[in-house]
């Protein structure tokens, strides 16, 4: 067994505090990817064992990666019991910084509605005093009282636009903290587990090997440093950095091996779904056929498909693909949110500037205020 080997068990010991993060934990739904993934590897495993353990331990080495194996395993099972209690779990946590802007948000809306009281009671001032000019004629007093309560009507009114956006930004603010305090620890709880997988795979790989009497010289590393490169709506191209020792390369798309003998570092994903979350993984094959374990998971998620039809001097008619999963979309123009809690997949805009360029994006949520994907920037001019 090599020092690399004997080295990594020491991730144990840390994934074996996961558990106790479980109170802190915020909901967020099990992904399908993960469920995928876990399922293919707890079938390979399981293939595997039934190999190794048809032969009986017969050295030190054997001995030492069974028992590793059967820790391991051990291990995945109590983290798996883990993930499915907290990935079933209904109640929400809000982080600090939620909860600062929260403070912020429901400060901002009680100025709101103190402005808006002022501004009525301003707009009733100057009707009065307009209401008296015009039945006595012009008097400087009046005439002062009415400008000045005009003033101070279109002074509060400016006020209240720049506090409605700055509400606006805390809001989006506000959610999308909401969002990334749901999905992270649960989402790095199950790559642990993917990754404790990964290694008890490898590990069983190789006491198969000895049981066989190969020559096992060198546990390959996984690869390491996964990044995409491209991302469209239905491609993208991931890569990676070489493995020493390695010939060629297996990649995986959520669990599924789908290319195997990829012999440079690279590889280049097409004709997948608009709006899709993937996990794409990669292993390291050697000469003697021995695989690495899988690299950690890369997500990816293909931007939405936005296009747009019956443009004109005032509007057009946005569309775009469906995304699995998405209860409703939001819609940005320019940086603002122009339409929100749109259900369906498309959109009429209307009253807008002749010859203008505008630029949109479309983002999808699911039913909990969480957000799926979005769609890269997408440019549409009004006729002039």
């Amino acid at each position: 067994m090599t020092k690399r080997s004997l080295k990594q068990l020491s991730i144990l010991s840390v994934v074996a505090a996961l558990p106790m993060l479980a109170p802190a934990i915020a909901h967020a739904d099990t992904t399908t990817s993960f469920q995928a993934q876990y399922q293919s590897n707890t079938s390979v495993e399981e293939s595997l064992l039934k190999t190794a353990q048809a032969t009986p331990v017969s050295n030190t080495q054997e001995q030492t990666l069974s028992n590793a194996v059967q820790s391991i395993n051990a291990e995945v099972a109590s983290l798996y019991s883990v993930e499915q209690t907290l990935a079933s779990d209904s109640s929400l946590s809000v982080s600090a910084s939620a909860t600062s802007v929260q403070q912020q948000v429901k400060s901002l809306q009680q100025q709101r509605q103190s402005l808006i009281k002022q501004i009525n009671q301003e707009w009733h001032t100057y009707t009065v005093a307009r209401g008296k000019q015009s039945g006595h004629g012009k008097s400087g007093s009046s005439s002062g009282t009415w400008s000045q309560a005009l003033q101070q009507w279109h002074s509060d009114e400016s006020t209240l636009t720049q506090l409605n956006k700055r509400l606006s930004t805390l809001q989006n603010e506000q959610k999308e903290l909401k969002r990334g305090s749901i999905n992270s620890t649960l989402k790095t709880l199950q790559q642990s587990i993917l990754n404790l997988q990964g290694v008890a795979i490898a590990y069983t790989k190789e006491w198969i090997a000895l049981n066989q009497g190969q020559q096992v010289t060198t546990t390959l590393t996984a690869p390491s440093k996964l990044q995409v490169r491209n991302l469209q709506s239905t491609s993208w191209t991931v890569t990676w950095s070489p493995v020493a020792n390695a010939t060629s390369y297996d990649v995986y798309l959520n669990g599924t091996l789908v290319a195997s003998n990829v012999t440079s570092t690279s590889y280049t994903f097409q004709n997948e779904t608009p709006g899709t979350t993937y996990d794409v993984t990669v292993s390291a094959v050697g000469s003697n056929n021995t695989e690495s374990a899988q690299s950690t998971a890369l997500t990816v998620t293909t931007p939405i498909s936005v296009s747009a039809s019956q443009i004109t001097n005032s509007g057009w008619v946005l569309q775009w693909t469906p995304v699995s999963g998405a209860s409703y979309y939001d819609i940005y123009v320019n940086g603002y949110r122009a339409a929100t809690n749109v259900t369906g997949t498309s959109y009429t805009f209307a009253n807008q500037s002749a010859g203008k360029r505008y630029t949109i994006r479309v983002v999808a949520y699911n039913s909990a205020d969480t957000q799926l994907t979005q769609s890269n920037t997408y440019t549409v001019t009004t006729l002039s």
